[in-house]
């Protein structure tokens, strides 16, 4: 999976990761989207369920400990 992170500074929790795969079917995943406001943007964000999908997809080890966040998350 290729994908861009921007990381805020030290104190901020906020991370931004753009991914670029065609195989993610945006036009799929859009319609699913969240909209987030934060200081008054809304931001399109991916909905749980395919973000899910999207870790296991990418099995990075990063992904592997997100995924399981994920999961507890939502109960599962």
């Amino acid at each position: 999976m290729k994908a861009f992170s921007f990381m805020p500074p030290k104190n901020n929790p906020l991370q931004i990761e753009i991914i670029i795969e065609e195989s993610l079917k945006f036009n799929q995943i859009v319609t699913r989207k969240i909209i987030k406001k934060i200081s008054g943007i809304s931001i399109p964000v991916v909905s749980v369920e395919d973000l899910i999908k999207t870790k296991k997809k990418a099995s990075r080890p990063q992904d592997l400990i997100d995924l399981e966040a994920l999961i507890n998350l939502k109960g599962l």
